[in-house]
Protein backbone atom coordinates (compact mmCIF):
# COMPACT_ATOMS: atom_id res chain seq x y z
CA UNK A 1 0.00 0.00 0.00
CA UNK A 2 1.02 3.66 -0.28
CA UNK A 3 0.02 4.94 3.25
CA UNK A 4 -0.08 3.20 6.49
CA UNK A 5 -3.66 3.08 6.19
CA UNK A 6 -3.50 0.61 3.10
CA UNK A 7 -0.50 -1.31 4.06
CA UNK A 8 -2.02 -2.38 7.29
CA UNK A 9 -5.87 -3.11 5.62
CA UNK A 10 -3.82 -5.78 3.42
CA UNK A 11 -2.01 -6.88 6.39
CA UNK A 12 -5.05 -7.80 8.22
CA UNK A 13 -6.70 -9.34 5.28
CA UNK A 14 -3.54 -11.64 4.64
CA UNK A 15 -2.83 -11.88 8.33
CA UNK A 16 -4.89 -15.02 9.01
CA UNK A 17 -3.08 -16.94 5.81
CA UNK A 18 0.05 -15.89 6.58
CA UNK A 19 -0.46 -17.44 10.02
CA UNK A 20 -1.62 -20.75 9.39
CA UNK A 21 1.56 -23.42 8.79
CA UNK A 22 1.60 -26.87 8.10
CA UNK A 23 2.48 -29.44 10.52
CA UNK A 24 5.30 -29.34 12.21
CA UNK A 25 5.99 -25.83 11.29
CA UNK A 26 5.84 -22.71 13.48
CA UNK A 27 5.66 -19.56 11.75
CA UNK A 28 5.87 -16.08 13.16
CA UNK A 29 4.90 -13.09 11.72
CA UNK A 30 7.33 -10.00 11.47
CA UNK A 31 7.65 -6.76 9.79
CA UNK A 32 6.55 -3.19 10.46
CA UNK A 33 3.11 -3.58 9.66
CA UNK A 34 2.76 -6.42 12.03
CA UNK A 35 4.86 -4.81 15.11
CA UNK A 36 2.46 -1.97 14.11
CA UNK A 37 -0.46 -3.65 14.16
CA UNK A 38 0.27 -5.76 17.38
CA UNK A 39 1.67 -2.89 19.58
CA UNK A 40 -1.72 -0.70 18.84
CA UNK A 41 -4.02 -3.70 19.39
CA UNK A 42 -1.99 -4.50 22.77
CA UNK A 43 -2.08 -0.30 23.97
CA UNK A 44 -5.79 -0.71 23.24
CA UNK A 45 -6.59 -3.20 25.61
CA UNK A 46 -4.65 -1.87 28.15
CA UNK A 47 -5.48 1.62 28.16
CA UNK A 48 -9.30 -0.22 27.99
CA UNK A 49 -8.48 -2.13 31.04
CA UNK A 50 -6.93 0.49 32.71
CA UNK A 51 -9.97 2.78 32.69
CA UNK A 52 -12.67 -0.29 33.64
CA UNK A 53 -10.53 -0.35 36.56
CA UNK A 54 -9.87 3.23 37.47
CA UNK A 55 -13.27 4.80 36.73
CA UNK A 56 -15.27 2.77 39.91
CA UNK A 57 -12.18 3.69 42.28
CA UNK A 58 -12.64 7.33 41.46
CA UNK A 59 -16.40 6.62 41.57
CA UNK A 60 -15.66 5.43 45.47
CA UNK A 61 -12.67 8.32 46.05
CA UNK A 62 -15.81 10.89 44.98
CA UNK A 63 -18.40 9.83 46.99
CA UNK A 64 -15.96 9.77 50.28
CA UNK A 65 -14.22 12.69 49.50
CA UNK A 66 -17.67 14.52 48.72
CA UNK A 67 -19.46 12.95 51.05
CA UNK A 68 -22.50 11.88 49.16
CA UNK A 69 -23.23 10.00 46.05
CA UNK A 70 -25.22 12.94 44.09
CA UNK A 71 -22.28 15.47 44.79
CA UNK A 72 -19.91 13.06 43.85
CA UNK A 73 -21.98 12.59 40.42
CA UNK A 74 -21.57 15.94 39.50
CA UNK A 75 -17.90 16.03 38.56
CA UNK A 76 -18.76 12.55 36.59
CA UNK A 77 -21.47 14.44 34.69
CA UNK A 78 -19.72 17.40 34.19
CA UNK A 79 -16.74 15.38 32.83
CA UNK A 80 -19.17 13.90 30.61
CA UNK A 81 -20.21 16.66 29.03
CA UNK A 82 -16.60 17.59 28.57
CA UNK A 83 -15.90 14.71 27.10
CA UNK A 84 -18.98 14.73 24.60
CA UNK A 85 -17.91 18.57 23.57
CA UNK A 86 -14.34 17.48 23.24
CA UNK A 87 -15.51 14.19 20.79
CA UNK A 88 -17.33 16.86 18.25
CA UNK A 89 -14.56 18.53 17.81
CA UNK A 90 -12.25 15.90 17.74
CA UNK A 91 -15.14 14.54 15.06
CA UNK A 92 -14.66 17.70 12.99
CA UNK A 93 -10.76 18.06 13.03
CA UNK A 94 -10.75 14.33 11.79
CA UNK A 95 -12.27 16.27 8.38
CA UNK A 96 -9.06 17.63 7.94
CA UNK A 97 -6.31 15.73 9.26
CA UNK A 98 -5.77 12.11 10.90
CA UNK A 99 -6.13 11.79 14.17
CA UNK A 100 -4.93 9.48 16.39
CA UNK A 101 -6.86 6.61 18.08
CA UNK A 102 -5.73 7.03 21.02
CA UNK A 103 -6.94 11.00 21.38
CA UNK A 104 -10.35 9.17 22.47
CA UNK A 105 -8.51 7.76 25.62
CA UNK A 106 -6.97 11.24 25.98
CA UNK A 107 -9.82 13.30 25.85
CA UNK A 108 -11.65 10.87 28.27
CA UNK A 109 -8.71 11.12 30.49
CA UNK A 110 -8.27 14.87 30.76
CA UNK A 111 -11.90 15.30 30.47
CA UNK A 112 -12.78 13.48 33.75
CA UNK A 113 -9.18 14.28 35.47
CA UNK A 114 -10.16 18.72 34.80
CA UNK A 115 -13.58 18.25 36.00
CA UNK A 116 -12.67 16.22 39.16
CA UNK A 117 -10.00 18.37 39.60
CA UNK A 118 -12.32 21.59 39.63
CA UNK A 119 -15.39 20.19 41.15
CA UNK A 120 -12.54 19.43 44.05
CA UNK A 121 -11.18 23.44 43.76
CA UNK A 122 -15.37 24.77 44.26
CA UNK A 123 -16.32 22.26 46.94
CA UNK A 124 -13.02 23.40 49.19
CA UNK A 125 -14.02 27.09 48.33
CA UNK A 126 -17.73 26.36 49.30
CA UNK A 127 -16.69 25.10 52.46
CA UNK A 128 -13.81 27.48 53.40
CA UNK A 129 -16.85 30.16 53.15
CA UNK A 130 -19.14 27.90 54.94
CA UNK A 131 -16.35 27.70 57.72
Amino acid sequence: GADPEERLATFHKIADQVRQAPAGLDVKVGGEVAVFDEVNTQTEHDIVQAETISLPIVLVLLVVVFGGLVAASLPLFVGGLAILGAFVVLRALTTFTDVSVFSINIVTMIGLGLAIDYALFIVTRFREQLA
